[in-house]
């Protein structure tokens, strides 16, 4: 099997295409209200620094295709597609997805000593252990529980 003598993601055209569409991901996240913008740049940002280090070529082109879908979601919220803004807004304010879940666990959380992990850093297992450092938490938006 042919192995070639620089891998994919240490090639330039790849980090070029990798920075441009997290650029304009980012970009994007400003033309919204607050709680919607920390919630995008957050989940953007750490959606990207965990798969930073991807060296299947197959997956990291779906990483890809998956940053490409939430621009073109975002696009549409903001031209005013009203279900795409409320799915935008539901998955920011915890109504679906994985916020929702965290805020079901906070509430569902009960010891008289210990603070709830989750309300520091509500990244997955995953996140959390592959970075650890506080520079990388996402702290829960107490607007969520309102």
């Amino acid at each position: 099997m042919f192995r070639p003598r620089t891998p994919f993601f240490r090639k330039s055209a790849h980090k070029h295409h990798v920075l441009c569409e997290y650029r304009k991901l980012l970009r994007q996240t400003k033309q919204f209200d607050p709680v919607e913008q920390t919630y995008l740049w957050s989940w953007i940002r750490e959606r990207f620094h965990h798969n930073k280090r991807q060296t299947s070529p197959t997956q990291a082109s779906q990483f890809l295709s998956d940053g490409t879908w939430a621009s073109l979601v975002m696009s549409a919220a903001l031209d005013g597609s009203t279900t795409q803004r409320q799915y935008i807004s539901d998955l920011a304010y915890g109504r679906t997805g994985y916020l929702k879940d965290v805020a079901q666990q906070v509430r569902e959380f009960h010891h008289p000593t210990k603070p709830c992990q989750t309300i520091r850093d509500v990244r997955p297992r995953s996140s959390r252990i592959h970075q650890p450092h506080k520079a990388y938490w996402i702290p829960l938006d107490l607007r969520v529980f309102s």
